[in-house]
């Protein structure tokens, strides 16, 4: 993640750089990643694949509260824990260096089937993920601090342009899912992003705002 530590960071900011490095990693790695709080809830997106089983998606509860007891298994003595869930998919968690005004960040990762497929990228992720990451924040809501312009594709993460990529090609959600092998909830939170960053009100206008605006999304985004 390139920064300049001339200046200071939006909290934001570095949260969708952080966003883009995850997204890559997993794309390289092959496995599921995402950041969580000590609840197991999500603070980042998950990149790649989801860490909730399609045909369970909709009790984003019970994932919650396996996580969180994942979590409650890491002690200074344990670098990170493993082990399977419910569906027999492992997953692992290690504690961050990444520290927010609401406590220490929890690095999830996995969904694979079998344990070796998880712990055998574990020293890597580790290696990076407590990094001391000095970042000199910035209040979240400042008003008063200088940006420098960022161009309406450099603010997407690489996740959300292939989506963005999709939209423009007409696809439904359940496509999108199905090419980029995500669930679809995780494809409606990208959507959302991607709305929100690009200050739109509907798929419609993104698709249209992505052609108008000349943005290259490439022809591979699959």
């Amino acid at each position: 993640m390139p920064m300049d530590y001339g200046r200071k960071l939006l909290y934001s900011e570095f949260f969708a750089q952080l966003q883009s490095a995850q997204d890559l990693l997993a794309e390289q790695l092959g496995v599921c990643l995402v950041l969580v709080d000590r609840d197991g809830r999500e603070v980042t997106l998950p990149s790649a694949l989801p860490l909730v089983c399609h045909q369970h998606e909709s009790d984003r509860s019970g994932c919650e509260a396996c996580h969180a007891g994942l979590i409650r298994q890491l002690s200074p003595a344990r670098e990170f824990v493993a082990q399977p869930c419910p569906y027999k998919l492992y997953v692992a968690a290690l504690e961050t260096s990444i520290l927010t005004e609401d406590g220490i960040l929890y690095l999830l990762a996995g969904r694979t089937p079998e344990r070796t497929g998880t712990e055998s990228k574990m020293d890597l992720l580790r290696s990076i993920y407590t990094l001391p990451f000095a970042t000199p924040f910035v209040a979240k809501k400042s008003s008063g601090s200088m940006k420098e312009p960022v161009s309406p594709q450099a603010a997407l993460t690489p996740q959300e342009q292939k989506v963005l990529a999709c939209l423009v090609a007409g696809q439904s959600n359940k496509d999108i899912a199905g090419q980029l092998c995500i669930s679809q909830s995780t494809v409606k939170a990208h959507v959302a992003n991607i709305l929100k960053k690009l200050h739109l009100s509907n798929r419609t206008e993104a698709s249209v705002y992505a052609l108008k605006n000349g943005m290259n999304l490439g022809e591979d985004h699959g």
